[in-house]
């Protein structure tokens, strides 16, 4: 058996940071901003193909998605997130807010 090497492991470490910030950071904004761009072409286009009780369910599906308020990383609601990692964001918190983003809105689940 052959063990991985030090590029692998770098491999490996930026396939998660990519599934990390894909599964909380961008679809948390997208999910989040949905309600924002309801008139946008990038979600009014969901509902062109659809019927009417379709396009309603559409834009209950974004209201659902939008109003979900729960499993944000740095409150740990469900006590499961390791407090060093909680600490290790807040001592980041200039350069989330450098880039426009709130540390307290970022998730540490999301339903995809």
């Amino acid at each position: 058996m052959t063990h991985p090497g030090d590029q692998d492991i770098q491999n490996l470490k930026q396939a998660c940071a990519y599934a990390i910030y894909h599964a909380t950071i961008w679809h948390d904004w997208r999910n989040d901003n949905q309600a924002n761009y309801g008139g946008e072409i990038d979600y009014a286009r969901l509902a062109l193909d659809y019927s009417v009780e379709d396009a309603a369910f559409q834009l209950f599906i974004v209201n659902i998605l939008v109003d979900v308020k729960h499993g944000y990383l740095t409150k740990n609601e469900e006590n499961d997130i390791p407090r060093e990692f909680i600490a290790i964001l807040k001592r980041e918190r200039e350069n989330f807010e450098e880039l426009g983003y709130d540390l307290r809105d970022l998730r540490s689940r999301i339903n995809i």
